[in-house]
């Protein structure tokens, strides 16, 4: 991966070579992402909670909290599934190589590479969760080549007392390069905060 390029360095770049800033994007963009096949690791949960984490509080969602945990009684196989207890107006629980803190601080950032998966334009993503209890939103965000970032789908996993498998397939537009997967769980008001179990969680790309 390339550093963080620093403003000092885009300037230069811009005299020396006359290139546009949205150049300079595409190219880092370029380098960091395409035709980088990654595949998402420990969707079973097998591993706890390796390479999941929330962006709870901090400058992007101060009002989000949540409870994230393993829950080892309930699952949809062995040994476990994990919890996501809403207590505040949102929780959001995103795939992350980032494993050294418990939040991370801007998700959607285009040189965050631990929360982006890379992909081709044109391929297709197959993504499967199981799920049990409160209403979750499955998001899958993707990042564009000049470093803008748009909901490639928005889809709800409804309430279910029993477990239920959720699965989508989309397509990555011309200009994707890369995906992210963000899982939301809302309070509504006057309500008890809602509970969701997460399991087996699977993106193929062909």
């Amino acid at each position: 991966f390339l550093p963080p390029l620093s403003l000092d360095s885009i300037i230069s770049k811009f005299k020396q070579e006359k290139i546009s800033m949205e150049e300079i994007i595409d190219a880092t963009i370029e380098k960091n992402y395409f035709s980088e096949r990654k595949d998402i690791e420990n969707g079973d949960f097998n591993n706890g909670l390796k390479y999941w984490n929330t962006a709870d509080g901090g400058e992007l969602f101060p009002e989000s909290k949540s409870n994230i945990t393993v829950n080892e009684k309930e699952f949809h196989s062995s040994p476990n599934s994990v919890q996501i207890e809403c207590i505040k107006p949102a929780s959001r629980l995103f795939y992350t190589k980032y494993n050294r803190k418990v939040t991370i601080d801007n998700p959607y950032d285009c040189e965050n590479k631990y929360t982006w998966l890379g992909v081709l334009p044109g391929s297709k993503v197959n993504l499967s969760l199981w799920h049990k209890g409160g209403n979750i939103y499955m998001y899958l965000q993707c990042l564009k080549r000049n470093g803008e970032w748009m909901n490639l789908s928005n889809s709800i996993c409804s309430k279910t007392n029993i477990w239920k498998q959720k699965m989508l397939t989309i397509t990555i537009p011309r200009d994707g390069r890369a995906i992210m997967l963000e899982l939301t769980l809302n309070q509504e008001k006057d309500k008890p905060p809602p509970v969701v179990l997460i399991d087996d969680v699977s993106i193929r790309v062909e």
